[in-house]
């Protein structure tokens, strides 16, 4: 069920809540990798074109019942898998090796408690443990295989594109980029 007015549920699944937090952070992460992605022309139409609303709600959805999925399915996580996990971050690493204060330090400055990340941590091992041992029991016929190779691989040559300038206002162009785009301009006219 969507959207309860007794609390601040988004959305039910099997009786378990959704909370508004869950969905404002999966949105917020949306928009922070489309911030990395689109720079300073994100803006509401993108927003709206892509539809992130949708998209958050559904990655909470997809993550709870991938969650539920693992549970029913028994898949845990050791506290040694844990452990290891987080020894191997990069993040935590000072000189090569994994540091507790910066760990500590990461995690502050991301605005989240060790049990916070560990959490997040036991919640994305099960995952991968789920996708793993859905994919190790997928079977793809030689034909299936070849189309996606070729879909993958398929290549075309674009002699020019159309755009609106204007969406582009914050690139410099070199003299040499210039000359080389008249020269491919004459070509095609």
């Amino acid at each position: 069920s969507m959207g309860s007015k007794q609390d601040d549920t988004v959305v039910s699944i099997d009786g378990e809540s959704i909370s508004f937090k869950e969905y404002q952070q999966a949105y917020d992460r949306i928009i922070e990798q489309l911030k990395m992605q689109f720079g300073k022309n994100l803006n509401d139409d993108i927003l709206k074109a892509l539809n992130v609303r949708q998209q958050a709600l559904n990655s909470v959805v997809d993550n709870r019942i991938m969650l539920d999925q693992a549970d029913k399915l028994g898949i845990f996580v050791s506290d040694r898998e844990l452990q290891q996990n987080i020894l191997d971050f990069k993040a935590f690493h000072v000189a090569g090796e994994f540091n507790l204060e910066q760990y500590k330090t990461v995690l502050r400055l991301n605005a989240m408690t060790p049990e916070m990340f560990e959490k997040s941590q036991i919640n994305a091992i099960k995952k991968d443990k789920l996708r793993k041992m859905v994919v190790s029991n997928v079977q793809v016929s030689d034909m299936e295989a070849r189309t996606w190779y070729e879909y993958q691989n398929t290549t075309m040559a674009v002699d020019y594109l159309k755009f609106d300038p204007r969406s582009y206002s914050d690139i410099a162009i070199t003299d040499e980029q210039l000359a080389w785009a008249e020269k491919i301009m004459e070509r095609v006219a």
